[in-house]
């Protein structure tokens, strides 16, 4: 499917490892697939920060050609636009390696301003972060678009609702799809598997292909 979408840019929102790997090197012929087609950039997720695998994890990602943003940015020109990627790093991260907890909104602006490249008002910026409900700490950094995942589509859908997302609860509002934020937009992709021991129901595996359109 990605081959077919000829991507200029992969996304990847975290989650793509979790309690039941066994070797992360499951995922090479996948992430080398997706270098050979388009630069690829990623955050970390929740469920990423499991001890003796995060540091293999990243490591697989240097090797293929992922570049994994951990409170970084980055700039990329694509079809002649000048896009700027921001990746926001995992607050369960942060506690896997015992630096910090949740890092509040103003330390976290500091850090990741520091990070971005002079507005010359032709920039686009892009934040890619795994849960969907930090996104109010994000104004700061002017996104145009916001990437993540973590909701799981709600696990269980109805009537193009979810019924419970880790972090949102009971009817969360942000589970799939596009949504409107005040002069953003914020897409959720469902994601690709399942870890949960409930099934997901009305719910099938989901990858999202956004055009960014000029003007």
């Amino acid at each position: 499917a990605a081959r077919a979408a000829k991507p200029h840019l992969i996304l990847l929102a975290g989650d793509v490892i979790d309690e039941k790997t066994w070797d992360v090197n499951v995922l090479r012929p996948l992430l080398k697939g997706l270098c050979a087609l388009a630069p690829v950039v990623a955050v970390s997720g929740n469920n990423d920060a499991q001890p003796g695998l995060f540091d293999a994890l990243c490591a697989l990602y240097e090797a293929c050609g992922v570049k994994l943003l951990q409170d970084e940015a980055c700039d990329y020109t694509l079809d002649g636009a000048r896009i700027c990627v921001i990746g926001v790093q995992d607050p369960d991260v942060y506690a896997l390696n015992m630096h910090e907890k949740l890092p509040g909104i103003p330390a976290l602006h500091a850090r990741m301003m520091g990070f971005l490249p002079p507005d010359d008002g032709k920039m686009v910026n892009l934040v890619l972060v795994h849960r969907p409900e930090r996104t109010p700490q994000l104004r700061a950094l002017a996104p145009k678009l916001i990437v993540c995942g973590h909701a799981h589509g709600g696990q269980f859908r109805a009537f193009g609702r979810g019924l419970y997302a880790p972090g949102q609860g009971i009817f969360p509002r942000y589970t799939s799809g596009l949504y409107d934020l005040d002069g953003a937009k914020l897409a959720v992709c469902r994601g690709l598997g399942n870890h949960a021991f409930v099934p997901r129901i009305n719910n099938p595996p989901h990858m999202m292909l956004l055009i960014l359109q000029r003007g």
